[in-house]
């Protein structure tokens, strides 16, 4: 090949390297997390779904055992962008503390089923140191719930509640997180 020739073909080989490199590249980003993580806030009971209290007796309130699982944000919810979801519900537990039933508290629309049913996934598994009716008088009663025992001084008997509670579905930068709702 002559000296031309190979100059010529250094030269053509600099242009479609130039041009190559002016090509826009299709940008890689790495995906966006898709996370999401749920909490709850309890919700006031209304005077009229409360036991009436009566002279000489006293309620030890319930409280949820610390190892109740949360509900999780549902990752196929997160691909559509919904700004804010809540759910409301109503949590009906026995009287060994054992929640057996959730119903919505609202009407659900059918977009957001998806989180009214994590929310029934995760407290159908709650547990709770039952509600306990206390009332003076000779005695002691001892109340035990899994490995925990409470002594009471008169009769104690344990009690079914319902407690309302609402679940704040949101997405930020495409994570999903939740906000307590007051």
């Amino acid at each position: 090949m002559s000296e031309s020739g190979l100059g010529g073909l250094v030269a053509s080989s600099v242009v479609l390297l130039v041009l190559a490199a002016c090509a826009p590249v299709p940008s890689v980003s790495p995906p966006e997390s898709r996370t999401g993580q749920v909490s709850a806030a309890p919700l006031d009971a209304l005077p009229s779904d409360r036991y009436e209290v009566q002279p000489g007796v006293h309620y030890d309130l319930p409280l949820p055992l610390p190892d109740n699982p949360e509900p999780t944000y549902p990752s196929a919810m997160l691909t559509q962008h919904i700004p804010i979801a809540t759910i409301r519900v109503r949590l009906t537990v026995n009287d060994e503390g054992h929640v057996y039933d959730v119903q919505a508290l609202d009407h659900v629309e059918e977009t957001k089923l998806p989180y009214l049913a994590a929310v029934r996934s995760a407290v159908l598994n709650w547990q709770y140191f039952p509600l306990v009716k206390v009332t003076e008088g000779p005695g002691n009663t001892v109340v035990t719930v899994g490995e925990t025992s409470t002594n009471y001084a008169g009769q104690a008997v344990k009690l079914p509640f319902h407690q309302d509670y609402a679940f704040s579905f949101e997405q930020l930068n495409g994570r999903g997180i939740v906000k307590k709702v007051p």
